[in-house]
């Protein structure tokens, strides 16, 4: 299943303040997957965010649809992750979402101070430099969010995002795989009312 987003989608939340120019819009259940993870790991755990720049009357706009989470952590990534790191994260992400583009990365720090800063920073040049690249943090201390993309050689802060909400099969099928305990009949994941039940099930977990 191959994305390709010609039009901005019309079932959104807007977090935060209504973007300038670039919007930023995140899948449900990549938000759903994300939250899960941090409140069960801890800062250190780096998740890949994935998805496609939007086209024709959704120009200029970014579109997040997948994530995983990697067997690195913040830690490797300052120093060097291994090409065998990075071979098993894109075997995933070939499995999983075919045709993808790695659009940034999520991690989550207690408190934000210059340490942290100098840090995100090391990783985002050495391995996210691309224009308009993302990373996304998680003040796991005070439960906020901010965004920032790579713009001209630095990180700017995003003033705001959207979350979008449709039928994800590729990233439903990840995060079964994950948690096998909430697998369901596939018919089952097909029914919007199933859809609604799956997400409770999640944000329950």
């Amino acid at each position: 299943m191959i994305h390709k987003y010609v039009k901005k989608p019309e079932n959104i939340r807007q977090i935060g303040e209504s973007p300038y120019s670039g919007p930023i819009y995140i899948e449900d259940y990549v938000m759903t997957y994300i939250r899960q993870i941090f409140k069960e790991q801890s800062e250190e755990k780096i998740i890949l965010m994935l998805g496609k720049e939007g086209e024709e009357l959704a120009k200029g706009s970014t579109f997040i649809y997948g994530a995983i989470g990697v067997d690195f952590n913040v830690t490797d990534a300052v120093t060097d992750i291994s090409e065998k790191d990075w071979s098993e994260a894109y075997e995933k992400i070939y499995k999983y979402f075919p045709g993808v583009t790695v659009m940034g990365w999520v991690c989550g720090v207690y408190m934000w101070n210059s340490k942290v800063d100098a840090t995100i920073n090391i990783i985002q040049r050495k391995y996210f430099s691309k224009e308009s690249n993302i990373v996304f943090l998680f003040d796991l201390s005070e439960c906020e969010e901010k965004i920032f993309k790579w713009k001209d050689g630095n990180l700017k802060e995003q003033t705001g995002y959207y979350i979008y909400y449709e039928k994800n099969p590729q990233m439903q099928a990840y995060m079964l795989e994950k948690n096998p305990e909430l697998n369901q009949p596939e018919q089952e994941l097909v029914a919007d009312d199933a859809v609604k039940t799956f997400r409770k099930i999640i944000q329950k977990k």
